[in-house]
């Protein structure tokens, strides 16, 4: 099982690094621009997407894609982590489960993002 769900040692798509403060307004317009499509939705201020997305460690990560040429972020995705109490087993005490959060994916497939 382990052999099958391995992941390569290296990004499949370049560019592809845990999102930093500096790249919070690229990305919360990359965002709010794919949201804008749809009738019903929430259109983040800058402090609210940093506020939501900014990686929290055990809590929320996010990542983007920065064009290897050109230095512009082209795709972002994201995931919260919330963990569950295991009762009554010796072993487990903690199940941590992800859950996909936003995603936009404008230049690699959504697929190779998540």
């Amino acid at each position: 099982t382990i052999k099958l769900f391995q992941l390569p040692p290296e990004p499949l798509t370049p560019g592809f690094r845990e999102m930093k403060a500096e790249d919070c307004e690229a990305a919360q317009k990359l965002v709010n621009e794919y949201q804008g499509r749809f009738a019903l939705r929430p259109e983040f201020s800058a402090k609210e997407f940093e506020h939501w997305f900014m990686p929290l460690d055990g809590v929320v990560y996010s990542y983007v894609v920065e064009d290897p040429e050109s230095k512009q972020i082209t795709d972002f995705c994201s995931f919260y982590s919330l963990p569950s109490s295991v009762i009554r087993h010796d072993a487990y005490k903690t199940l941590n489960a992800a859950y996909s959060f936003y995603n936009v994916a404008t230049k690699a497939a959504l697929s190779d993002l998540v």
